[in-house]
């Protein structure tokens, strides 16, 4: 019983962990950016094979859509773009995790079915939002894989505009649809 008991409170944790790092996100964007900027959070795409995905924020601009997995996380991250797993290491300890540059690659090609745009609009971003070192800091940089710190700057660092006002609305219809 107490298994089972510690178990149910493990993954309420988590839960809340994860959802902890999505608010922090979400108000960082919203106070932010300016409007120029749209933001849709937590959006769940249906797949026609009968499978979804689950978004936590996507911001559409001029300068382009930015889709973007949060994730609240401590300790070292030891970041491995081209590995399956990556590494999680908390006192002594490694705990690995889906690779979340390859998650968001799911999440980018259903925007990009959805709103019918190239890859070329759509930049992935990898945000930690937890009190996590990247062992491999350049690496990171490198696959847009960021702290909350360097959200916006990471976003705002994008200055070519490569969508119209009306794409940017069109775009922001389809995601919600």
């Amino acid at each position: 019983m107490t298994n089972v008991v510690y178990r149910n409170r493990n993954i309420r944790m988590k839960l809340f962990k994860g959802w902890w790092g999505e608010f922090k996100t979400k108000w960082a964007l919203r106070l932010g950016l300016s409007y120029q900027y749209k933001v849709l959070n937590n959006i769940l795409i249906q797949f026609k094979n009968g499978g979804s995905t689950q978004i936590d924020h996507i911001v559409i601009s001029r300068y382009g859509i930015f889709v973007i997995e949060t994730k609240h996380y401590r300790g070292v991250i030891k970041v491995k773009p081209n590995h399956k797993f990556w590494v999680q290491q908390i006192g002594g300890y490694n705990y690995e995790f889906y690779n979340p540059i390859r998650q968001n690659l799911t999440h980018i090609t259903a925007i990009k079915n959805i709103t019918q745009t190239t890859e070329h609009y759509i930049e992935g971003i990898i945000n930690f939002t937890g009190d996590s070192v990247f062992e491999n800091e350049n690496e990171a940089y490198k696959y847009n894989v960021v702290h909350l710190d360097y959200l916006l700057a990471t976003i705002q660092c994008y200055d070519e505009k490569i969508l119209s006002r009306k794409q940017v609305k069109q775009i922001y219809r389809d995601i919600q649809a």
